[in-house]
C-alpha cells in the first residue's frame, strides 16, 4: 500500500513535468498521479524516463470535469493535490479569454469543490490525521522565517531586502543572500 497518493494537475506542462519527476523519484513510496488534458502546453515525451515507474500513473482528463475528478479522487484515494494546470500564455488569453477563464477559474473551482466533497466524505479519524500533519506550506513559512531571522541578525548591512522595501514592494525574504539548504527540510 502506498504511503500517500498525490494528484498533480498539469503534470505534462513545462513546470509540471519537473514536479512530477521530482515526486516520482524522490518519493517511491508515494503514488503520483499526473492529471493533464494534454493541450498545446502538455507534452508526455518530457516524462518518458518515468512512465514505467511503479509509483507513476498518467490520467488524461480536464480539470473542468467535476464528476470525473471527484470519481478519480474516490477511486485512487487521493490525499494530496498539487494544482499546476493552467492556461498561461498571455497571447492565448487575449485571443480566447473564455477558454483561459474556463480552465483557470472554473477548472480550479471544480478541483477545489471535488476535493472538498471528497475530504468531507472521509471518516473522521482520516480528517484528524491529515489535518494534524504539518503541511508543505507551514514548513516553507518556517524556513523563510528562519532565513529572515538569519538575514536580519547576520547580514543586515548586506541584505538587499532593506533597500528594496517600499509600499508596493514589501520586504521579502526571497531576496535574502543566505541560501537555505532544501535537503534539511522534509
Amino acid at each position: 500500500m502506498c504511503k500517500r497518493t498525490i494528484l498533480i494537475t498539469g503534470g505534462a506542462g513545462f513546470i509540471g513535468n519537473h514536479v512530477v519527476r521530482l515526486f516520482v523519484n524522490k518519493y517511491p513510496e508515494y503514488k503520483i498521479i499526473n492529471l493533464d488534458k494534454l493541450t498545446y502546453a502538455g507534452n508526455l515525451a518530457n516524462l518518458k524516463d518515468i512512465e514505467d515507474k511503479p509509483n507513476y500513473k498518467f490520467v488524461k482528463m480536464d480539470i473542468c470535469d467535476f464528476e470525473a475528478i471527484y470519481q478519480l479522487m474516490q477511486d485512487e484515494q487521493v490525499d494530496g493535490i498539487i494544482h499546476l494546470a493552467a492556461e498561461s500564455h498571455v497571447d492565448r488569453s487575449i485571443k480566447d479569454p473564455f477558454t483561459f477563464a474556463r480552465t483557470n477559474v472554473m477548472g480550479t473551482l471544480s478541483l477545489l469543490q471535488a476535493a472538498k466533497l471528497y475530504w468531507e466524505s472521509q471518516p473522521e479519524p482520516y480528517k484528524i490525521a491529515v489535518s494534524s500533519q504539518p503541511s508543505a506550506v507551514s514548513v516553507e513559512v518556517e524556513v523563510k522565517s528562519q532565513c529572515q531571522s538569519q538575514c536580519q541578525s547576520q547580514c543586515q548591512s548586506q541584505c538587499q531586502c532593506q533597500s528594496q522595501e517600499s509600499e508596493s514592494y514589501p520586504k521579502s525574504v526571497d531576496c535574502c543572500p543566505l541560501s537555505v539548504d532544501q535537503n534539511t527540510v522534509d
